[in-house]
C-alpha cells in the first residue's frame, strides 16, 4: 500500500500535485477512506477495537468521527506490510 498520508507533496498519476496537509489536520471518515483508497467501511471496521487489534485513533468533533492525520499516518506505518504482493 502506498503511504498517501505522508507529509511530502508528490505528483499523482494525472500529473497534479497532491496537497500537503499539516499533521494536526483533522479529517472525516470519508476523507480518510479516500486518502487510503479504501471504502468507508474499512475505516469504521478499524476504528472499533476488536480482539486485541489496535484501532485507528479517532475522536468526535461535534458528533462526527474525525481522525488526526499524524495519528493516522503512524497507524498506517505500524500496520502496513511492505513488499506484499
Amino acid at each position: 500500500m502506498t503511504n498517501v498520508l505522508s507529509s511530502a507533496s508528490r505528483s499523482n498519476r494525472t500529473g497534479r500535485r497532491e496537497r500537503t496537509l499539516p499533521p494536526e489536520t483533522r479529517v472525516t471518515v470519508a476523507q480518510l477512506a479516500e486518502m487510503l483508497g479504501r471504502p468507508k467501511s474499512f475505516i469504521y471496521r478499524h476504528i472499533k477495537p476488536r480482539n486485541g487489534c489496535e484501532p485507528i485513533p479517532h475522536r468526535k468533533l461535534d458528533g462526527q468521527i474525525v481522525v488526526v492525520l499524524s495519528q493516522a499516518r503512524e497507524w498506517v506505518r505500524r500496520h502496513e506490510i511492505l513488499g506484499a504482493a
